[in-house]
């Protein structure tokens, strides 16, 4: 897929191992392997800087003697249960990700476990940001009621909401904004669901982060 879309840049919201369980098979090099080789794909980690709350690595993806490079943003502090303490940490990795891009205009692909509820909120943070630069408002539960159309259970439970909101506060008092929030019921969000048919890891990590 990176190959196919030419995407520059792999944004990964979860570790490889949590609660001693999978969440995400390692896609890049151990540190004692130079490669991997996933059928003619080959991946090599260039660089690896690793911080305090994430970790990013500059990797080379060669497939029949050609190549690209890829930048991989590992957030690596998002707690196993809940969300984080604070909405800054998240907010800075987030404006660092786009600030990284500059103006390149490829696909970003953005990957937890079960790909709907830390990966919801980092595309709504991202957009959150965005929207707020030029606005001294936010709708959010229009903008999780997006996502959920183009994805099922997009930011997917109720403490991940309400953290969009604590994000969407501390964004526009950063700015100097006083006036009032949206604040829609999040009740009207589950219906656009079937949890019932959940199945895997969605259904677990539903059952491991919900406040």
């Amino acid at each position: 897929m990176i190959w196919e879309t030419s995407s520059k840049s792999i944004i990964m919201l979860t570790q490889c191992f949590e609660k001693g369980r999978i969440r995400c098979h390692q896609y890049w090099p151990e540190d004692n392997k130079p490669v991997s080789v996933f059928g003619n794909i080959v991946i090599s980690k260039i660089t690896e800087d690793i911080q305090a709350d994430w970790t990013t690595r500059e990797l080379k993806i060669e497939k029949d003697g050609d190549y690209m490079m890829v930048r991989h943003f590992n957030f690596s502090s998002w707690p196993e249960h809940g969300v984080p303490e604070c909405s800054t940490t998240l907010i800075h990795f987030v404006k660092l990700i786009r600030a990284s891009r500059a103006n390149d205009s490829t696909p970003i692909v953005a990957h937890c476990s079960a790909g709907v509820g830390r990966t919801g909120v980092f595309i709504a943070l991202d957009h959150l940001i965005q929207h707020v630069n030029h606005h001294d408002f936010v709708d959010i539960f229009g903008l999780v009621a997006d996502l959920r159309n183009e994805r099922m259970c997009m930011v997917q439970n109720l403490g991940q909401y309400m953290f969009l909101h604590q994000c969407a506060v501390d964004l526009l008092n950063n700015k100097g904004n006083s006036r009032s929030l949206w604040f829609v019921n999040y009740s009207a969000l589950q219906k656009m669901d079937s949890l019932d048919a959940m199945e895997g890891d969605v259904e677990l990590e539903w059952e491991e982060t919900t406040m």
